[in-house]
């Protein structure tokens, strides 16, 4: 690799754990919120990395794709949430709300990326993408991008991803528990199965992303 390819991967990286920590940020806030205090108490209502690192998932798969050409993407540390603190009337419909927060925060910073980046369009004009700032608009397209993937990888309703809890206690309870029981043993193996045609799955979210960013540079 040479110097710009190294400069470009560490700003991909940088650009998954922050998403990533907002994602998990979400998810505590939104719990505290519903009066769960756990995810604070075990010091994860922070956008701290080190607070949300996961071995394998935030510090192995992105090396994998650092180093090779598998493209660069992990996870983070899974918050704690204990629905029986949430306030009275919210434990069935406070998990969809806790669960659907992570994937929402994650199209949210996909909105908020682009809006800045149309603004240094219109203030700066070409001159955005000279010298340091094609590192900036290169962190940019890379957090749009990122965010957008996240958020659809984690609403696939599969367990442990956001996507099964939502699809959980989003059906009627009889209906959700035949669900949990249909998919929760073998949710990583569903998941291994779908790594072929992942890349399928997650292209229209590359899509919108690219769409956005070009949306960003538009009439400018």
């Amino acid at each position: 690799m040479d110097t710009q390819e190294v400069v470009q991967k560490v700003v991909q990286y940088v650009a998954l754990v922050l998403a990533l920590c907002v994602h998990e940020f979400a998810h505590a806030a939104s719990a505290l919120w519903l009066g769960d205090r756990t995810a604070e108490g075990e010091g994860r209502l922070t956008l701290n990395p080190l607070a949300h690192a996961d071995p394998i998932g935030t510090v192995l798969f992105p090396l994998i794709g650092f180093f090779t050409a598998f493209p660069l993407f992990g996870w983070a540390k899974p918050v704690p949430v204990q629905a029986a603190n949430f306030r009275r009337g919210w434990f069935g419909k406070g998990q969809v709300f806790v669960a659907g927060w992570g994937p929402l925060s994650n199209v949210i910073q996909a909105l908020a990326w682009t809006a800045l980046l149309f603004v240094a369009v219109r203030l700066l004009g070409a001159n955005v993408v000279e010298g340091p700032g094609y590192y900036f608009v290169y962190f940019v397209h890379a957090s749009i991008v990122i965010n957008l993937i996240l958020a659809a990888f984690n609403l696939i309703p599969v367990p442990p991803l956001d996507g099964s809890h939502i699809a959980s206690w989003g059906l009627p309870r009889r209906l959700g528990e035949k669900y949990d029981a249909v998919m929760e043993p073998y949710g990583f193996l569903l998941l291994l199965l779908l790594l072929p045609v992942l890349g399928f799955l997650l292209r229209p979210a590359v899509w919108v992303g690219q769409a956005l960013f070009a949306f960003a540079f538009h009439g400018a």
